[in-house]
């Protein structure tokens, strides 16, 4: 094949880990003999722009980047010659053809760089694809005269599909189910929707060899998927008309794929592979032969993983714990609702109690766990709400972060297909509301914010949150502690609130100690009816520089045990954590509100001291979890 083609990320996306959509499309075209020079330029944006302006690349920014006004006016104002850079740099590799990975965070922008590429180079074309297509014709082909095609479906098979034609003809776009194009003539052809999608076994491996890690935020994670679509079709999703029937890779070609990806790309060890999937467990018997598979053959260096869950009713206690043994720490769990009515009317199949057993199993299985909650269904009365709002607070003990929504209704839903079934007026995607007006935007931002304030540092909306309905936060244990809770010490959960001196910035897997002493002050009650036992789960800087590491605990100013970590410890756990724990006398604790606990760590020491890396930090204790609990289960 003699076409070239640049593959395009624009901004906003991910500059965490490179993005697995180009990795994928970069796999699917050379694999078909194309020339194909895949480029990040949300990573290079984020860059570029000064320190004042990095925020804008943080969740709470996401509804600005959805706003193509607000982001045409700062692109326009500030970043102009970054658009222009962009366009340059695609036009260096000699393209015969531009494509863009859009999403709703990176319409605006891709445009930007599209209409100056065509303003450099007439006769490059230039492509579209990606969630947003479903109404491309009528959002970007129609309106943007410098789009040439856009694809709605199924790219990794349809693109190397209609370049292939392309280039048999010539240079001229010819139908390919899932495309819409315009050709020489100006008029725009659509070539229908593809009725039936590809197998897996036809999809190829992803590339990531064009993509350098070490630039990212977290240079060991890699982005996979194992699937395509999901085994639900519920009212609101958006993504079910694009990924037609759901498809699965078997266990085997899932770990086969990893070991691949380590091979042939740079990703950091321990590796963390972040399932970009629409559900992670749609497949139980793959997903269990897949674990099965790590641990009979652990992953080179290690590996962690996660993604997205629905609550299934033959998703055993045993399976889940099994997943934990072989990585998975982290789980996206789509429940929506704490209402068996809202449930219904979402057309998701599962009810409560299999729900409460799931959230239970993970907790116990030291799983982290995202529970996600829509506010707003159709259905949901305020009977139905509080509902919701009492499943959440029985399960707040045993979840680590509530992601809470309002439900936003797309034409390529379910709901917005069918309005009239659910009695509302459909007025874009925030502004519909219920014909008997019950159910309207205000209202449901104002249960958002009741949810909120109850929750408190575990609520999250990812920058979708109205200050206008800020309510006081109300917290739980006299502090926002409850006896028995895993406290997380990653950057993606509130351990933060419970650190006091001597520790670093929490990190995606914990937190390190940095000096002498590192304390902590954990909230409890002021009868806790007997012994507590402080249970640890972390990491500690030992090796040829320093073999054993010993630390002594206090608590509440008695010194009650010590601690040692060894390099060659045999207790070490299989992903490379350590579990220590001491015994805290009722008597000692009895009429506090408090429990302060202080880490006395002998002789810390610096990566950079030995050469290990320039790290000057003073290193002893990694703290990834803890719990203080009365007699209960380990945190494993």
């Amino acid at each position: 094949m003699n076409t070239r083609i640049v593959l395009c990320q624009t901004s906003f996306w991910n500059v965490k880990s490179p993005p697995y959509t180009l990795a994928m499309l970069t796999g699917a075209l050379r694999s078909k003999g194309f020339v194909v020079v895949p480029r990040d330029y949300d990573l290079e944006f984020h860059l570029w722009a000064p320190p004042e302006d990095r925020h804008l690349w943080t969740d709470a920014w996401v509804p600005f980047w959805m706003d193509a006004d607000k982001v045409t006016e700062l692109v326009r104002e500030k970043f102009q010659d970054f658009i222009d850079w962009c366009a340059r740099d695609a036009l260096s590799h000699t393209p015969d053809v531009v494509g863009f990975s859009t999403k709703i965070t990176t319409g605006t922008t891709a445009r930007l760089v599209a209409e100056r590429i065509k303003q450099l180079n007439p006769k490059v074309k230039v492509l579209f694809g990606g969630p947003e297509m479903w109404d491309g014709v009528e959002k970007y082909l129609t309106p943007y005269p410098y789009i040439d095609a856009i694809c709605r479906q199924e790219a990794d098979v349809s693109f190397p599909n209609f370049m292939i034609k392309y280039e048999n003809a010539g240079g001229v776009f010819q139908p390919e189910p899932g495309w819409a194009y315009r050709g020489a003539d100006g008029m725009i052809t659509d070539c229908g929707e593809i009725l039936q999608g590809p197998g897996v076994e036809d999809i190829p491996l992803a590339d990531y060899s064009d993509f350098d890690f070490t630039r990212y935020q977290e240079p060991n994670t890699l982005t996979l998927l194992l699937s395509r679509g999901c085994i639900n079709r519920c009212s609101f999703c958006t993504e079910a008309p694009a990924f037609l029937k759901y498809r699965y890779y078997e266990g085997r070609r899932i770990h086969d794929e990893i070991l691949h990806q380590l091979k042939t790309s740079n990703v950091a060890r321990p590796v963390r592979v972040a399932f970009n999937d629409s559900l992670l467990n749609g497949n139980l018997a793959a997903l269990e032969h897949f674990a099965d598979l790590v641990l009979e053959t652990p992953i080179p260096g290690g590996m962690k993983f996660g993604g997205m869950m629905l609550v299934r009713k033959h998703m055993s206690d045993a399976l889940m714990h099994k997943l934990a043994r072989a990585g998975l720490d982290n789980i996206l769990l789509g429940m929506e609702s704490g209402s068996d009515v809202v449930i219904a009317a979402m057309r998701k199949k599962f009810d409560l109690n299999e729900a409460r057993r799931i959230i239970r199993a993970a907790d116990d299985a030291g799983i982290f766990l995202v529970l996600s909650i829509i506010f707003g269904h159709p259905g949901e009365t305020e009977l139905e709400f509080h509902k919701t709002v009492s499943f959440l607070m029985e399960m707040e003990p045993h979840v680590d972060v509530f992601l809470l929504n309002v439900l936003q209704i797309y034409a390529q839903s379910y709901l917005g297909a069918n309005p009239q079934k659910y009695g509302i007026d459909f007025a874009g995607p925030e502004g519909w509301q219920s014909d008997d007006g019950g159910n309207t935007q205000e209202i449901r931002k104002r249960r958002q914010a009741v949810a909120r304030a109850l929750l408190g540092k575990k609520a999250r909306d990812y920058g979708n949150f109205d200050p206008a309905f800020t309510l006081p936060t109300i917290t739980t244990a006299q502090g926002g502690y409850a006896l028995g809770r895993v406290i997380d010490f990653s950057n993606k959960a509130d351990g933060g609130s419970f650190v006091g001196v001597g520790w670093s910035e929490g990190e995606d897997w914990g937190r390190w100690s940095d000096g002498d002493q590192a304390s902590l002050s954990i909230p409890v009650p002021a009868q806790t009816g007997g012994d507590l036992i402080l249970r640890f789960e972390g990491d500690a800087y030992v090796g040829g520089h320093k073999p054993t590491l010993k630390v002594r605990v206090e608590i509440c100013g008695e010194m009650l045990g010590e601690w040692f970590f060894r390099e060659s410890d045999i207790d070490r756990q299989s992903q490379g954590f350590w579990t220590r724990e001491t015994r805290i006398p009722a008597a000692l604790v009895e009429g506090r509100r408090q429990v302060d606990v202080v880490f006395h760590i002998d002789a810390p020491v610096a990566p950079s001291s030995h050469h290990a890396s320039d790290d000057s930090r003073r290193l002893g204790i990694g703290l990834r979890r803890l719990r203080l609990s009365a007699e209960g289960p380990r945190l494993h």
